[in-house]
């Protein structure tokens, strides 16, 4: 028995030290590993675990200002309540809700059941309030909730490591009116995860004036994310998280602020700070960029008082006044206008609008047949191709061809030469200045005047019309050119559409015996300027200039009568217009129905300052009755004391 006892504790002590080998022999591998991970790896995983700690904070940059010629301020970046909902809110966070739950238990000392009830009335009110608020503007709530949510994942993708955006309340309808705002704070406590807090928003002091050319800005869409991003491919995390566009980021949506948006958006800086003992530390800063300021060549001023010469009278329509030594757009006059701090609130009743068309900027993207201002084309197309000369005469007896289309003079006017068939307009005269040129040589001189072609200001609304070519009516219409197209065309109707943009500069261009160039609005962004000589021999310009000064200052002249009244604009030149053009229709019934009225020209004759065009939409009477007297009342403003600056 004993020496059987002494076997059993031998092989226990043997299976003991095995044991205790396997534990020596895993404790020292553990040993090596945590060496290991010490030595080698410890500073990757205190990175780690640091990352885990810290977080980074985007800092939004002040968007640009836009000043007009004499540095008035015309959209600018201010404060605003904005109507905010926690990211966790939206997100759907258990752990947050069960948090604001315990909380509202405590605070109301009633059970977690009871707690969850009221944390669920709150959670529907504030939806019903945000969705309300989002109606009232014709937004949709989901898709502004959905941009918040994707913003926060890309920035999230973009850092690596948890942002602010994941734990703070993000505007959800920005701007608030004041009483709105006021009325949000006394409501918040029946609300959870919603906040109203200050922010900016995009001003306009003057409101209506110049609406069109400044501008909108709006929500950058999904698409044009992709495209503005994609610029930003390959650069390093810092670039992006700067520049890239997110979902719920503004951008210039029209006008400058979309013409100039590289210049104004300026550019995000971020905070990385992170959190030892609930104290945060910053661990590195980059300071936003604000935008720059864009100044535009207009004087706001002048620009409200020509928008109240149309507006005064209850027209539709454009009036644009360029310097004819710079090309500088001095006004840029579209009727009717909108109020830029209202669009949002309005833009279901202005898109909605398709009889007065608030939104279309007329100026640069409005498309008119020209009428009997394209006559100053015409005569120079005829000259420059040799088909009529200074002195020659056509004979107008009031009809085309016996039996062709009608002069506006019934009773025809006898014999002309083309600088009395400018002063008189006569139709007749054109028309065979149309057949005798052809619509190719027409077509040709048109364009080298810049007509059919965008007039090269950069602002995204710009459109250039349509000066028919033969090819162009073998691919639109199927036939070939006729005798009759240029008949028309040579007369401003038909083929034939430009903008009051277009008009303005053609003006500008031969007060200065030929030299074109592109107008501008901007000092900073645009396109480069275009300069380029009309290759037209300069003494034809002159002669157009004595037909267009003999329109306003000798009898028979179709402006003289509206000029008469004003001694003191002796010396301008012009060129009357009266358009056909189709009756609007809406819903099947006719909405608006008369002439495009037309007065364009340039002062003085002896020393060419400024040239301009007005056009008034669906008048009941012709260019020299209805635009006349609205060109003359500008050019007194602009020869006023007020706007010296602008000679």
């Amino acid at each position: 028995m004993h020496h059987r006892g002494f076997g059993y504790a031998g092989v226990y002590k043997r299976r003991l030290k095995i044991f205790l080998g396997i534990v020596a022999v895993l404790f020292l591998a553990l040993t090596a590993r945590l060496a290991q991970l010490q030595l080698t790896q410890g500073e990757e995983f205190r990175r780690e675990a640091e990352g885990a700690l810290r977080t980074v904070r985007l800092l939004p940059a002040a968007r640009g200002a836009i000043l007009d010629r004499r540095g008035r301020v015309l959209a600018m970046d201010r404060r605003g309540d904005n109507f905010c909902l926690d990211y966790r809110f939206i997100a759907g966070d258990e752990r947050w809700r069960q948090y604001q739950v315990r909380r509202i238990a405590r605070e109301r000392n009633i059970d977690i059941d009871s707690a969850e009830e009221v944390f669920r009335e709150r959670e529907e009110r504030t939806w019903a309030v945000a969705r309300k608020l989002a109606d009232r503007r014709d937004q949709d709530l989901d898709e502004i909730v959905q941009r918040i949510v994707r913003r926060t994942q890309r920035i999230r993708e973009i850092v690596g490591q948890p942002v602010e955006e994941q734990t703070r309340a993000h505007p959800v309808i920005t701007g608030l009116e004041e009483a709105t705002a006021v009325e949000l704070k006394g409501r918040l406590d029946e609300m959870v995860g919603a906040s109203v807090l200050p922010g900016h928003v995009r001003y306009y002091p003057y409101g209506e004036i110049a609406c069109h050319l400044i501008g909108l800005t709006g929500p950058v869409s999904s698409e044009m994310q992709q495209q503005l991003n994609s610029r930003l491919a390959g650069s390093d995390r810092e670039v992006r998280l700067r520049d890239s566009y997110h979902d719920d980021d503004t951008l210039g949506i029209a006008g400058i602020e979309k013409m100039c948006e590289d210049i104004l958006r300026g550019r995000r800086g971020y905070r990385q700070v992170r959190r030892v003992n609930r104290q945060e530390q910053v661990l590195h800063q980059v300071a936003p960029e604000p935008g720059r300021p864009v100044h535009l060549t207009i004087d706001i001023k002048f620009q409200k008082e020509l928008t109240e010469l149309l507006t005064g009278q209850g027209y539709t329509g454009s009036i644009v006044m360029l310097s004819v030594e710079s090309g500088e757009v001095l006004a840029l006059v579209s009727v009717p206008t909108f109020n830029l701090n209202d669009y949002r609130r309005n833009y279901g009743d202005l898109i909605g609008d398709d009889v007065y068309l608030p939104l279309m900027h007329r100026a640069v993207g409005g498309l008119y047949p020209p009428g009997s201002t394209a006559k100053t084309v015409s005569a120079l197309s005829a000259l420059d191709h040799g088909v009529i000369s200074q002195d020659a005469t056509i004979s107008c007896a009031g009809r085309y061809g016996g039996d062709g289309p009608a002069c506006w003079n019934p009773h025809g006017h006898g014999p002309l030469a083309v600088i009395e068939a400018l002063q008189r307009s006569c139709n007749v005269y054109f028309y065979e200045v149309g057949d005798r040129l052809s619509i190719g040589p027409l077509s040709e001189t048109f364009r080298q005047m810049g007509f059919g072609e965008r007039p090269g200001t950069g602002l995204p609304e710009e459109r250039g019309g349509l000066v028919a070519t033969p090819q162009w009516v073998r691919q639109r219409r199927g036939r070939s050119a006729r005798r009759s197209d240029a008949w028309f065309i040579a007369i401003g109707q038909g083929m034939i559409s430009s903008t009051p943009l277009q008009m303005a500069n053609a003006m500008a261009t031969i007060a200065r015996d030929g030299r074109f160039v592109s107008p501008m609005v901007s000092l900073e962004g645009g396109l480069s300027r275009v300069r380029r000589q009309v290759d037209i021999d300069r003494g034809y310009f002159r002669t157009v200039r004595q037909g267009m000064f003999r329109v306003v200052n000798q009898p028979h002249g179709t402006a003289h009568s509206v000029f008469r009244s004003a001694p003191e604009l002796r010396g301008v030149c012009g060129k009357t217009g009266t358009a056909q053009a189709p009756p609007l229709v809406s819903d099947g019934q006719v909405v608006r129905q008369g002439n495009m009225a037309w007065f364009i020209g340039y002062a003085p004759n002896d020393n060419p300052k400024v040239a301009f065009a007005v056009v008034v939409e669906y008048a009941d009477d012709g260019g020299s009755r209805v635009a006349g007297p609205i060109a003359r009342d500008a050019l007194r403003i602009y020869y006023s004391d007020r706007y010296e600056h602008l000679r």
